[in-house]
């Protein structure tokens, strides 16, 4: 490539964010994929961004320029605007042989939309883990033909950037890279110096029951996945993508011979995140975001439910925490895991299993009205001129649900003590709070308690 990757992969995601669920271009791009003999389930991953960028071939680049470059809309007009499909021009990226080879690659029809993927002399260690070796061009083709995925729920932070366009900031998240260390890893590959070790792959088990029999089967000693079923990388992500650019950078890649020790799970995303958290990684995750995978911490289990349980419409919660400051700035959560573990461990009883399970459920609940009853003020967060929904508020939200949890009318309540609170940024309380600069610790939480304990007298008083 003239350019480095990284600088291509930076446009395309920029144009991804924009244009994933455009459908002239998915129709544009299956066809291109099906005349290429390839396989479109791979592109639509690709666009529907459930495989990084980071996963794609460099051939594969510059297929996704060109079929962003050649898709029209009902108007026979490109989709892309001028200035768009000038930053996709591969003349930029790409030198005359890349694009001869390019254009002129035809994949092998017989692999082209395969229902099935076998990983032969497995041995199987229980019912939901499994061992084998695989070689590099096993694993190669097992990335390319759209098999392999990248479940962000399972695996190191996400690293997060923003673009601002017309009508406001968009978000972009794309897997945590240390380009050194591919680098690194791919040259000792190249040399066949790169010492074999265990990589991890997660048959994802969606229903907590297992998979097997509905997404893979033991036929003798092959394991058989079938089309359609997810296999995130849990652990080894930098080492595959480095095999695969080996491969693919080397001047003779048949004379690059090698093989990976491969453990095969089929866990649940619970037990998945337990797995990575006992781990010792040799490229460690940010402390925060494994934080959040620890069990056996309470707080953390209780937030983790909580922003997990269910779906938009039974909670308000849900999918609203994170461990990223720019989610909340500009996306749609509404507060850290820190926070919201910090302020329900100095607020809750958490001994026993009961009381873990208590304190998911009525910070569920409290949660809903609290959101519920001022919806506008979340809608509309990122023009806020008060502090209802600042990330930092939740831990008033936290204390104050722990505080009411033996109401009868939890709803009321929590009306009442809202309609009290002045969420003002001029309220000296938060000002000697430091609101807006709060690290919430147990000394905030009494803080916070003493306060809430004034705006209960009065409720009493009502009552």
């Amino acid at each position: 490539m003239k350019v480095a990757r990284i600088a291509l992969e930076d446009i395309l995601n920029e144009l991804l964010n924009k244009y994933s669920l455009n459908n002239n271009i998915s129709k544009t791009a299956q066809s291109y994929y099906i005349n290429k003999n390839l396989s479109p389930s791979k592109i639509m991953k690709i666009l529907n961004k459930e495989d990084p960028l980071t996963m794609v071939n460099e051939r594969e680049l510059y297929y996704l320029c060109r079929i962003l470059a050649t898709s029209i809309n009902s108007n026979n007009q490109p989709v892309l605007t001028e200035d768009e499909l000038s930053r996709v021009n591969v003349e930029k990226y790409f030198n005359p042989k890349e694009i001869q080879l390019s254009d002129n690659f035809k994949g092998n029809p017989e692999n082209r939309n395969k229902s099935i993927f076998t990983i032969k002399d497995v041995k199987r260690i229980n019912n939901k883990v499994f061992m084998a070796i695989m070689t590099y061009n096993d694993i190669i083709d097992f990335m390319d033909d759209g098999w392999i995925t990248y479940n962000y729920e399972t695996q190191r932070e996400a690293t997060i950037s923003t673009k601002r366009r017309k009508n406001g900031i968009s978000i972009i998240k794309k897997p945590t890279i240390n380009q050194e260390a591919i680098a690194e890893i791919e040259e000792l590959i190249k040399l066949n110096k790169f010492t074999p070790n265990l990589i991890t792959f997660n048959i994802t088990d969606y229903s907590g029951i297992g998979t097997e029999g509905k997404g893979f089967s033991v036929n003798g000693s092959n394991l058989v996945i079938e089309r359609g079923t997810e296999i995130a990388i849990i652990d080894g992500f930098h080492r595959i993508i480095a095999t695969a650019r080996a491969k693919e950078h080397a001047i003779d890649p048949d004379a690059i011979n090698g093989l990976w020790y491969v453990n095969i799970l089929n866990f649940t995303i619970d037990d998945a995140q337990d797995y990575i958290f006992r781990e010792d990684k040799h490229t460690p995750i940010d402390k925060k975001h494994t934080a959040t995978y620890n069990k056996n911490d309470a707080a953390m289990d209780v937030t983790t439910k909580l922003n997990t349980d269910g779906g938009l419409k039974t909670n308000a919660m849900f999918g609203r925490v994170t461990t990223n400051m720019t989610e909340i700035k500009y996306g749609d959560k509404y507060t850290t895991f820190d926070i919201m573990a910090n302020s329900i461990r100095n607020s809750f009883d958490l001994k026993k299993p009961m009381d873990i399970a208590f304190a998911s459920d009525i910070l569920k609940e409290g949660f809903n009205y609290i959101i519920g009853l001022q919806q506008e003020n979340f809608d509309s967060r990122n023009n806020s001129i008060d502090l209802s929904t600042h990330y930092n508020m939740f831990a008033f939200y936290v204390v104050l649900i722990a505080n009411l949890k033996n109401e009868s009318n939890l709803m009321q309540s929590i009306k009442y003590i809202l309609n009290l609170v002045d969420f003002s940024m001029e309220n000296e309380f938060w000002k000697e709070l430091g609101l807006l600069n709060l690290k919430v610790n147990k000394s905030t939480i009494n803080k916070i308690q003493k306060y809430c304990k004034k705006l209960l007298v009065d409720l009493e008083v009502e009552a």
